[in-house]
């Protein structure tokens, strides 16, 4: 039986001093380099995105309270979210 599960995360960098070099990779004849430089557009194009939805929605809920934006789930009967945004460490204000 688990008791208490405890996460950290040490050295965090912000995204934007993340070092951007390319490494040496050893090319083979197997690999479609062009759909490979393509999938990593994709990626990145995407990354891009959510990250433009991330910031919205930190926008929104920064403007607007933390209930601004729920998932469909937590309108459900007995769903705890809405309550829990109204508290602050588990206490009612």
């Amino acid at each position: 039986m688990i008791r208490r599960l405890s996460i950290s995360a040490n050295k965090l960098l912000n995204e934007a001093e993340v070092p951007r070099e390319h490494q040496a990779e050893q090319l083979d004849l197997f690999t479609d380099y062009a759909e490979k430089e393509k999938q990593a557009q994709a990626d990145e194009t995407a990354h891009a995105r959510e990250r433009k939805i991330q910031e919205a929605m930190l926008g929104i809920k920064k403007r607007y309270g933390k209930n601004a934006i729920l998932k469909g789930m937590n309108l459900e009967d007995g769903a705890t979210a809405k309550e829990r945004n109204q508290t602050i460490g588990g206490h009612h204000e």
